[in-house]
C-alpha cells in the first residue's frame, strides 16, 4: 500500500482511493460546481499579497507596497524589544491607557520610522510607545519563502502594578 499523502490517504493500484473513512472507486462521478471556461484565468492573482492587486498600490503608493499580514504565509512575530518606559508623570498620577501603533515590518524584522501611526488613549504615552516600537525586533514576515514587507497593528498598554 503506498501513502499519497500525510493524511492517511492510501491508492490501492488505480481503481479506487481510499482513507479511513471512505472508499472511492475510480472514475466515480462527483459533484462540482459548474465551471465558467469564458472567463480569464490568471494564477499569478492566487498568489498575490496586498499592493499587487490591479489598482492596488500598497499603503504607501509604492509597487511593493507592504502586505497584509493574513496574506502572507508566516506573519511577522514580536522577537525583542527594549524595556518599557512608563512616563514619570502618568505613573505619579495612576494614568493607565493603550497605544495602538500601526507600521510596516521591514524585510530585516525592523519598523519603518516613516510608517508609525499612532492611536492613543492619553497622547503622554505615544513618545513612550513609539521608542519601544523603534527598539524592537521582529522576525519579518515571510511569503513564498522570501521576507516582504507586512503592515501591523500593534497594541502596547500601560499598567500599573499596585504597590506590594
Amino acid at each position: 500500500m503506498e501513502t499519497a499523502s500525510s493524511r492517511d490517504l492510501h491508492v490501492r493500484s488505480t481503481d479506487c482511493i481510499e482513507d479511513e473513512r471512505h472508499r472511492v472507486r475510480a472514475g466515480a462521478r462527483i459533484r462540482l460546481p459548474p465551471i465558467d471556461g469564458g472567463a480569464p484565468f490568471d494564477p499569478k492573482l492566487l498568489l498575490r499579497g496586498v499592493g499587487e492587486a490591479p489598482g492596488d498600490h500598497g499603503v504607501d503608493g509604492a509597487p511593493e507596497g507592504p502586505w497584509s499580514p493574513i496574506a502572507v504565509d508566516e506573519p511577522p512575530v514580536l522577537l525583542a524589544g527594549p524595556p518599557l518606559g512608563y512616563p514619570d508623570v502618568l505613573r505619579r498620577t495612576g494614568t493607565t491607557g493603550t497605544v495602538t501603533v500601526q507600521l510596516v515590518i521591514d524585510t530585516l524584522g525592523r519598523a519603518e520610522p516613516g510608517s508609525l501611526v499612532l492611536q492613543s488613549s492619553h497622547p503622554g504615552f505615544e513618545g513612550a510607545a513609539r521608542a519601544y516600537v523603534l527598539g524592537a525586533l521582529f522576525r519579518p514576515g515571510r511569503t513564498h519563502g522570501r521576507a516582504v514587507r507586512v503592515l501591523v497593528r500593534l497594541p502596547i498598554s500601560f499598567t500599573l502594578r499596585p504597590p506590594r
